[in-house]
């Protein structure tokens, strides 16, 4: 099966939406994604993602926010610790990550739609 562009998705399909695609849209590191999630948002595509994206998406969103605000030098967790009172005033992750709420989005935690397993190799 080879791999086709995200453009090339046909109306209707239904696809799981990881981390990645959320996080390239909101970063403006890709319009591919972007677009994707502007099909997700009119229902031209059905996109499927689980409340662990959406933690995974604030996570990534909230250490880019801390770079690009200065409270860090770089995205980790570790440089977080003891800087409390500048992460509380984080307050854009927030509203780029609550934007997923919007997008008509499926929300699944059933595993079986994130990981396929083929039964007949």
């Amino acid at each position: 099966m080879s791999a086709e562009p995200i453009e090339n998705l046909r109306a209707g399909t239904h696809l799981f939406i990881d981390a990645n695609i959320f996080i390239y849209a909101f970063l403006g590191h890709s319009n591919q994604c972007r677009d994707l999630l502007g099909r997700c948002a009119t229902e031209e595509v059905l996109g499927i993602t689980s409340l662990d994206v959406v933690n995974e998406v604030t996570h990534r969103m909230m250490l880019a926010e801390a770079v690009g605000t200065g409270v860090i030098k770089r995205e980790s967790v570790r440089d977080l610790r003891g800087k409390w009172r500048e992460t509380a005033k984080l307050t854009e992750y927030w509203a780029q990550t609550s934007t997923i709420f919007g997008l008509n989005n499926d929300f699944d935690h059933i595993p079986e739609l994130i990981v396929y397993k083929p039964t007949d190799v």
